[in-house]
């Protein structure tokens, strides 16, 4: 009897211990057409809203066409998922990684070929529901063209067809989304209430609204995704906005720059401040010259501007300087001429945060008095705007 005893307590308590990691985990099971015995896959969770990597596990692959894995995760998570050939490389994308959302206990399916990794389709969890399956449906048509645009420059660049490169990239950059994603995409966004996902897709974007927008379109939401994970994440970015709205005193900080120079809001009191995230992006790029112009025209009459970036471009991306040519038209862009602040030194990425920085590029302009005059994104018209009617108070 006690032998049975014993061995019930041991089955009960490898059940409940099994339980609980399946309460604490998600499994991903992938039926992926030419996916070969020894590829890598590497798995990675997101914080929200910053986007920054919280964690990753790799996977070797020990079955072709097939793997299972489980990660563990606390809660709803935001995920991204690569894949890398045992040998040779990836082949040319428009995007680096299939992204899903996944949650406790959830069991996802991907199902597709290893040429369109990142476009599998995902069956299980959030991605059982018609409106969503509908819209990564019309994503996966739209960004296989995408894909295809990518491999026919990258073919062309092999071959030094400079006239064909130059087709296929103004071919890329002039594509439009069907106004048939837009529906469903707002659809989702904004006129769903009773899904976690929704929710999802709205902190997404985030961009799109002020905290006015935000509070009318949380006060829609009803109470089970009000007290989920993603419901409570956008309640704290609508706070967060608040605090950043044209009129109202953003909050503090304290950052250190590339020069190790401590600078905080309150450093500035007197002068117009202007907070500029900037990154390796076509916004950027464009925006750069337009705002070292503007800070050289009114840097003496109190301008000014301290940049925010995740770290240094080069570090990434150290191929820009070993064409001369290349370097002479990023040189001046990666060698600006006011301060700089890179999130991952230091504890300055709580800036990033508190300011919600994650869109590239945005600029925000701060008055004398610590007072928001205008937030937004690639509106270098609205921000000179903005300065000049504040100038012109004094």
């Amino acid at each position: 009897m006690k032998t049975k005893t014993v061995l019930t307590f041991l089955l009960i308590a490898t059940a409940t211990a099994i339980q609980a990691q399946n309460a604490s985990s998600f499994t991903l099971q992938g039926n992926i057409e030419g996916l070969q015995e020894g590829d890598t896959l590497i798995i990675a969770e997101y914080t929200l809203p910053e986007w920054t990597k919280e964690k990753q596990d790799t996977l070797i692959v020990q079955q072709a066409n097939a793997f299972s894995l489980t990660f563990p995760v606390e809660h709803t998570s935001y995920l991204s998922l690569m894949h890398f050939p045992k040998t040779g490389k990836p082949l040319p994308s428009s995007k680096m990684a299939l992204s899903f959302l996944a949650r406790p206990a959830d069991k996802l399916t991907l199902t597709g070929t290893i040429d369109y990794f990142v476009l599998a389709e995902i069956e299980g969890g959030f991605y059982n529901n018609p409106l969503v399956q509908q819209e990564n449906s019309l994503e996966r048509e739209y960004d296989k063209v995408g894909i295809d645009i990518i491999r026919n420059m990258e073919r062309a660049r092999i071959n030094e067809q400079k006239d064909s490169v130059q087709f296929y990239g103004q071919q890329y950059n002039t594509r439009r989304r069907p106004e048939q994603m837009r529906v469903i995409s707002d659809s989702l966004t904004y006129n769903t209430h009773d899904t976690e996902y929704a929710a999802f897709e709205f902190l997404k974007d985030n961009f799109r609204w002020n905290f006015s927008e935000g509070m009318q379109r949380y006060e829609k939401f009803n109470d089970e995704v009000k007290e989920s994970y993603i419901g409570r994440k956008v309640k704290e970015l609508i706070q967060k906005k608040e605090k950043l709205e044209v009129g109202n005193t953003p909050p503090d900080f304290i950052v250190i720059t590339t020069t190790g120079v401590e600078r905080t809001l309150s450093s500035y009191k007197g002068k117009h401040l202007l907070l500029y995230y900037w990154g390796m992006c076509p916004g950027s790029i464009q925006l750069s010259p337009q705002l070292t112009e503007f800070y050289k025209t009114y840097h003496q009459q109190g301008l000014e501007v301290l940049s925010i970036t995740k770290d240094d471009p080069l570090k990434s991306q150290p191929q820009l300087k070993e064409n001369p040519r290349t370097w002479d038209r990023f040189k001046d862009f990666l060698n600006p001429i006011w301060e700089v602040v890179y999130e991952v030194e230091h504890d300055n990425a709580k800036i990033g945060s508190d300011y919600i920085f994650n869109v590239l590029p945005t600029v925000m302009l701060i008055s004398p008095e610590g007072i928001t005059l205008f937030r937004g994104y690639n509106d270098y018209a609205g921000l000179e705007k903005a300065f000049l009617d504040s100038l012109n108070k004094k």
